[in-house]
């Protein structure tokens, strides 16, 4: 299913220094290609995958977003397992925006080894897909720290999945 899986160069991502237990794990998107060309800002996901060992634990939680185009592209559909589904952030919704995860019990942010991120083949998910990212947790839902930031995703191509290590 991954043999797509492409993989940043290693001096796009920072460590954040992020560390100790959290249920909130969420990506703060910053920045996508439609924003860089000066398009009104919006964001779009087809899958988020948070690994620990090699297994998505982004499992029976409750998925989360900032904001979504309609119930047809809701946060839930980043986390469907299904590249053809995707999360629209809002029309016209100033970034950032987030897309994230409650996970059913608190982790030591640790155990998240990377972070897999998927695109479809919708158009114009590419110049949606995020540039600049930070990976955040929370243990309460309302203050984040940042585990590491992507500054430079580099171009996204439709049915491909980027992998960046968190460790």
């Amino acid at each position: 299913m991954f043999a797509n899986a492409v993989r940043p160069a290693a001096g796009m991502i920072r460590p954040g220094g992020g560390a100790g237990e959290g249920r909130y794990i969420r990506l703060l998107l910053k920045r996508s290609p439609a924003s860089d060309a000066g398009w009104t800002q919006q964001f779009a996901l087809s899958e988020v995958e948070l690994l620990s060992g090699g297994d998505d634990i982004a499992q029976g939680g409750v998925p989360i977003a900032s904001s979504q185009t309609s119930s047809t592209y809701s946060s839930a559909r980043a986390f469907d397992k299904n590249i053809s589904t995707y999360w629209q952030s809002a029309n016209y919704a100033a970034a950032p925006q987030y897309i994230g995860y409650i996970l059913p019990e608190p982790i030591l942010i640790e155990a998240i080894d990377a972070i897999r991120i998927g695109i479809g083949s919708t158009y114009g998910l590419t110049s949606k897909a995020p540039r600049e990212f930070d990976l955040q947790h929370s243990v309460d839902g309302e203050s984040w720290e940042t585990v590491f930031s992507v500054t430079e995703a580099g171009a996204w191509v439709v049915n491909t999945y980027k992998e960046f290590q968190v460790s």
